[in-house]
């Protein structure tokens, strides 16, 4: 499980609540959850996904920010892997687990990786 803490702070409430709920939705899966409703967190997971990744993007078109392309790159790979795992058996519980497991460590890198290295350049205006 991932616990929201102040460490995931792009600083743009914004954004901030988009990554929650997108933590939220991979909390929702758990080990005793049956294929059918993993497969709909799944799939809540990836379409939420989309739409956070268009608003983030327009954010960092908006401001300019030069490592725009090396995010839409994390962006489309996660993206593929979703499409992929959307094909897949949920049936099957270690590709279930692969798949919880993967959603996890993608969002731990991508926000305290990745969107960190935004968080310095949104102006103020931009903050609200």
């Amino acid at each position: 499980m991932i616990v929201w803490n102040d460490q995931f702070s792009v600083g743009v409430p914004r954004m901030d609540a988009q990554h929650r709920r997108m933590i939220d939705l991979i909390n929702a899966l758990h080990p005793d959850t049956d294929a059918d409703g993993a497969a709909k967190v799944i799939s809540g997971m990836f379409d939420y996904a989309s739409l956070h990744f268009a608003a983030e993007e327009e954010l960092l078109r908006q401001v300019g920010y030069s490592e725009l392309h090396a995010q839409q790159r994390e962006h489309q790979a996660f993206l593929s892997k979703a499409d992929e795992f959307s094909k897949a058996d949920l049936h099957n519980p270690e590709l279930y687990a692969h798949i919880a497991d993967f959603l996890r460590s993608w969002m731990l890198h991508h926000i305290l990786e990745e969107d960190m290295k935004y968080k310095r350049c949104i102006p103020e205006n931009f903050i609200q």
